[in-house]
């Protein structure tokens, strides 16, 4: 994908690629992982290189939307009375 080479540059120097695949974050997220990284690890300044490596992150990595289930379509269900045997 376009930006691995860039990752695989600055991000795998430090980290093992399976890193990546326990990871998902937006691009805010991703950014506050850098900027984080660099303020307590010591990473370097990624420059023009920040924007590639943080959209391949956000595209590739980002969290899946596995919150509640879809709404049902009412309209569409083919609904029925559910008879009870009361003996």
């Amino acid at each position: 994908a376009p930006g691995w080479e860039t990752v695989r540059t600055h991000c795998i120097a430090c980290h093992s690629g399976r890193h990546f695949l326990r990871q998902t974050g937006t691009r805010d997220s991703w950014l506050d992982a850098i900027r984080w990284m660099q303020a307590k690890q010591g990473l370097w300044e990624l420059g023009a290189n920040e924007p590639v490596i943080l959209d391949y992150l956000a595209a590739n990595y980002a969290p899946e939307n596995t919150g509640r289930r879809v709404n049902l379509d009412v309209e569409a269900i083919e609904w029925y009375v559910l008879k009870l045997d009361n003996n």
